[in-house]
This record gives C-alpha cells, sequence and structure tokens, in this order.
C-alpha cells in the first residue's frame, strides 16, 4: 500500500500553525485575518453547512486557491511564463532569426486567448512548419499507434480518424480542445511557452491542459528540448482521452490547491517520471512501454528508451521521486519504468487521495460553472 508521508504533507498545506485555536474565525470580506490566525470550524454552526460563497473567496483569497478562471489567470500573471527567450546563444533556433520572429508572433497569438471561452485563434502554419510536422509525421504515429501502453494507442487511433490528422495539414489546438471537450470534458488552453510548477498544475484542476501553437525548428525535428504543438498532439491528447488518466490528472490538479512549494515539487515529481517522461512494463509480458509525452512526440528520444542504452529504473517509492533530480533539457540520462498502467493508476490514485484526504478542506469543480467549489473547511489538529 502506497501513503504519502503524513508529516510531510501536513505540513505542505497553506502554512498554517499547527496549533488548535479556540475561537472561530469572523469573516469580514474587508478585512484579512492576521497571517498566525487558522481558518477553524469548532462544533458550531459552520461545521456542518458548506460555506457560503463569501467564506469561499475569503478562504481562497487567504491561501491562494483559485476559485474562477479569471482567478487562475491572475496565478498565471504572477507566476510568470518562463522559457520566452532561449538561454544558449549559440543554439541553431536562436541564431534562426526568422524562426524566432514567427515563434514570437505564434506566442502573441496564443496570448490572446480568452480562458472563459472555447474560442481559440486559428493559426495559418507556413510551408516550414508543415515540412516539419510531415517530416517526423510517420515515424511519431508508428511510436503513438503500436509502443504505447493499449488504452492510450486505441485513443491514439480513435482521434487521427476523428480528427483526420495527416502528414500535410498541422492539426488545429482549437479542433484538438474541442474533441476533448466533447469526448471528456478537457480542454487545451494556449500559452506562451512554459509554465512555473504551480500554474501549470493548477489548470488540471479546472480540467485544462496548457498547451502551445508554435512548432519546433527544423534541426530539432526528431528530438525538441521544449513543449511544442508536436509534442502536446501525440504527447498528450491520446492520454487525456483515457477516462482514467484524464481523471488522474484531474485530481492531480485538485490535490495542488493550497499546496506550498514543497508539495508543488513532490507532485511535479511524480508526474514527471510517469506522465510526462515515463515508460511502464507491459502487461503479462517482457519489456517497455511508452507512457511520458516526451517520448511519444520525440523519435530521438523514443529510441534511446527502448533500445536499452539508457538505463531505466523501477519508479519506486513515490515518495523518493527528486524534483531536484530532474533532467530538463537534452535526452534523458535514465528513465523510470512504471508497473502496468492499471496498477500505477491505483498506485497514484491512492497517493493523490491521501494528500486530497489532508488537505484542510473538502473542495470539487463544478464543470457547468468552471469554477472550484469549496465544499467543507475543516478542523485543523
Amino acid at each position: 500500500m502506497i501513503r504519502t508521508n503524513a508529516r510531510f504533507v501536513n505540513s505542505c498545506f497553506l502554512g498554517l500553525p499547527q496549533q488548535q485555536y479556540g475561537s472561530k474565525l469572523n469573516y469580514h470580506l474587508n478585512k484579512e485575518p492576521a497571517p498566525n490566525q487558522a481558518f477553524e470550524y469548532l462544533k458550531g454552526e459552520t461545521s456542518h453547512k458548506q460555506p457560503t460563497f463569501q467564506e469561499q473567496q475569503l478562504f481562497a483569497r487567504r491561501f491562494g486557491i483559485p476559485l474562477t478562471l479569471d482567478d487562475l489567470v491572475k496565478v498565471n500573471e504572477t507566476a510568470g511564463i518562463e522559457g520566452g527567450e532561449l538561454e544558449n546563444s549559440e543554439n541553431p533556433v536562436i541564431l534562426d532569426k526568422e524562426y524566432m520572429r514567427r515563434r514570437s508572433e505564434l506566442l502573441e497569438i496564443s496570448a490572446t486567448q480568452d480562458m472563459g471561452k472555447d474560442y481559440i485563434p486559428l493559426i495559418e502554419y507556413n510551408r516550414e512548419e508543415v515540412n516539419v510536422w510531415g517530416s517526423v509525421f510517420k515515424d511519431v504515429v508508428d511510436q503513438c499507434s503500436i509502443l504505447g501502453a493499449q488504452e492510450i494507442n486505441q485513443q491514439f487511433v480513435s482521434m487521427k480518424k476523428e480528427l483526420r490528422i495527416v502528414d500535410s495539414k498541422v492539426v488545429q489546438i482549437r479542433d484538438l480542445s474541442n474533441y476533448l471537450r466533447q469526448q471528456g470534458g478537457w480542454r487545451m488552453r494556449p500559452v506562451s511557452g512554459f509554465l512555473t510548477l504551480k500554474s501549470f498544475l493548477l489548470h488540471l484542476a479546472f480540467k485544462m491542459y496548457p498547451a502551445t501553437q508554435y512548432m519546433r525548428h527544423q534541426t530539432g525535428a526528431q528530438y525538441n528540448f521544449e513543449p511544442d504543438i508536436l509534442h502536446d498532439v501525440f504527447g498528450h491528447a491520446s492520454s487525456l482521452l483515457v477516462p482514467e488518466i484524464a481523471a488522474l490528472h484531474h485530481k492531480c490538479g485538485l490535490a495542488t490547491l493550497g499546496a506550498n512549494d514543497e508539495l508543488l515539487e513532490q507532485i511535479s515529481a511524480v508526474m514527471w517520471y510517469t506522465f510526462e517522461m515515463g515508460l511502464c512494463r507491459k502487461e503479462n509480458s517482457e519489456g517497455f512501454e511508452l507512457l511520458g509525452g516526451s517520448l511519444f512526440s520525440s523519435v530521438k528520444e523514443r529510441i534511446q528508451a527502448l533500445n536499452g542504452s539508457v538505463h531505466v529504473k523501477p519508479l519506486g517509492d513515490l515518495n523518493q521521486l527528486k524534483y531536484s533530480e530532474i533532467q530538463y533539457s537534452g535526452l534523458q540520462k535514465e528513465y523510470r519504468a512504471s508497473p502496468p498502467l492499471k496498477e500505477l493508476l491505483a498506485i497514484m490514485n491512492e497517493w493523490f487521495d491521501d494528500i486530497i484526504e489532508k488537505q484542510p478542506f473538502e473542495a470539487h469543480f463544478c464543470d457547468l460553472q468552471r469554477r472550484i467549489i469549496i465544499t467543507k473547511i475543516k478542523q485543523y489538529w
């Protein structure tokens, strides 16, 4: 049985003081609580009813929990978007001035999207971008169709057919988002590149997956060091079409609500070594299957991960995965192999359930209103 470390999790929520207070919070929207004052619901009436909207707002504001899409935008604006400029001035990508100009143009278009609306700007991809898409299309389609976990393979084949994904035309994020919404209530949200851990994970609580609309440079067609539209289409969309995987991602987002940096990093490490850069063992047979989005969308990464040239370690205890050991650039020096997908989902669901159980509140996402609703504020300690 996998369990999170109770002391670790309790210390990671909201920075709340670990002592009991003998009075209830007096709610006034125009008055913030004192920094050391705990929100506590003892035996009185408020412990047995859902907090009012005003109470939810105050609690959420005090502890940085976004309740609405507008709140999520503010988190994103506050956190900032990283990776807008390439750090290595010798990288052929940054030396290609025309590519960088086009990239900036597409990032600006992505930045115009209103999260509250399902309208996503269409991109007219140029000849060079279509050529990059087409140059890796067959290899990427093959690995998405047959080399991944069976459930993911099946969803990719269906998605490819329904969206008529071909080598001569780049898929629009708008079409992909609409398809995800129709199939399971998820949406893609165009972003301008890398998001901070908090911003990315909070999107999952709102059943939104951040996606990029620009195309990788031609020199990195078979391996790209950062997300692009190839990565998001071939790497993550089909996984989100598997209901059990989509539900896990949503639970991951809910577990992020109110978490501090330490817990955010632990959650990020778990997701990185599984659904971003992970392998999983085949069911009832030898060998590995693709699981992580970076492996599905990178020909070079996939070849290296499966040809035995790099060490593959068991996933191990989720609490022992280290965020500080994540390798964000370059082909990986080692990979983690999870148990078969169904077993992995059971392990991760239990791990996230344990985090959520220890949250000092109960919350869920309302699909109709597209907002987080705090249904209960618990008694602490």
